[in-house]
């Protein structure tokens, strides 16, 4: 499994339309943006959403991208394709242990109702750092929407989730040792390696 996702990966396989998006997703801060974005043929259009809010994983489990795009896709899509469907969240952090379970369970629910095609597309889950929400670390009191646990992460890969954390620029010599720190992209990569 890759662990690490480029984000200038992702911006030639999806086009300069997802460019603007960067300098939100690249601040793991205490607030969530993010990109839903779905290609499934190379020859068609690119569908792609922002998201701000508290918990914009609500939000993107909502919109019409999840709710029709995807699972239309999903329906039309045959073994006879040259390229898996290529699903793709990219977020600033990574999902509280309530984010963590709806998107498991929505992909779940993908699986159940297009059980022959699911398996073959590639759902990644690309995080820019590990979350720990402000009243946490205000209290250090533990509830399902205040930080990201192993258990969370894990139920996102057992539901078929593709793992990784974004990273933009020179950042993967940082991962490699280099003696700057990204803190929050190190532990979101040890969290990841130990699943």
């Amino acid at each position: 499994m890759d662990l690490i996702a480029h984000w200038d990966d992702l911006v030639e396989y999806y086009g300069d339309e997802i460019s603007p998006y960067k300098d939100r997703l690249k601040v793991a801060g205490y607030q969530t943006h993010a990109i839903l974005t779905c290609r499934w043929s190379p020859t068609e259009n690119i569908t792609f959403q922002n998201f701000d809010g508290d918990h914009a994983e609500d939000q993107i489990l909502a919109d019409r991208i999840w709710t029709a795009d995807v699972p239309a896709a999903l329906g039309s899509w045959t073994d006879q394709n040259p390229a898996p469907m290529v699903v793709t969240l990219a977020i600033n952090r990574s999902p509280c242990d309530r984010c963590a379970g709806n998107l498991a369970h929505a992909l779940h629910d993908l699986h159940n109702r297009f059980a022959l095609r699911t398996p073959k597309q590639h759902f990644l889950l690309a995080m820019r750092g590990y979350y720990e929400s402000q009243k946490f670390m205000q209290n250090g009191k533990y509830e399902e929407t205040t930080v990201t646990t192993t258990g969370g992460l894990k139920l996102l890969k057992d539901a078929g989730w593709k793992l990784c954390v974004l990273l933009f620029d020179d950042e993967s010599s940082v991962l490699e040792g280099n003696r700057r720190k990204l803190v929050r992209q190190r532990g979101l990569l040890q969290a990841l390696r130990s699943l």
